[in-house]
């Protein structure tokens, strides 16, 4: 098998394992993701509400995901349309500590603009059909 990851080192972090977001939780995940300073990382959102916060669904994750913000010169942030304008019951932080918001091309342009006007770039994911 050859190593298509070149120079990219993966690092992966202990922890409680979430078995709904298939991520690592709790005290051990959190202070190794302390001790990081990272490039750039890449984060699944639960929501984006209507006053633009990043949500998750659980304390935990919430906390982690603004901890490895914290530790990120980039943020790139992974989302379906589904998910913008939604709720979501813990908030990680404003839309305007991500880098970059990568979405689907049914996302609403009303909230993609109001996203833009943050200073986020926006990058459509086109069906590849």
């Amino acid at each position: 098998m050859s190593n298509k990851l070149g120079a990219i080192q993966v690092i992966l972090i202990g922890g409680r394992l979430n078995p709904q977001t298939r991520s690592a939780l709790g005290p051990s995940a959190y202070s190794t993701v302390q001790s990081l300073s990272a490039d750039f990382c890449i984060l699944g959102a639960c929501a984006v509400d209507a006053d633009l916060v990043v949500r998750a669904e659980n304390y935990d994750d919430a906390y982690l995901k603004l901890a490895m913000i914290s530790a990120c010169s980039e943020v790139i942030l992974l989302t379906t349309s589904d998910k913008l304008l939604k709720q979501s019951a813990f908030a990680v932080g404003p839309i305007s500590l991500i880098t970059t918001l990568i979405t689907d091309e049914a996302a609403d342009e009303d909230i993609l603009k109001r996203i833009r006007e943050t200073g986020v770039e926006v990058v459509i994911a086109r069906n590849a059909s």
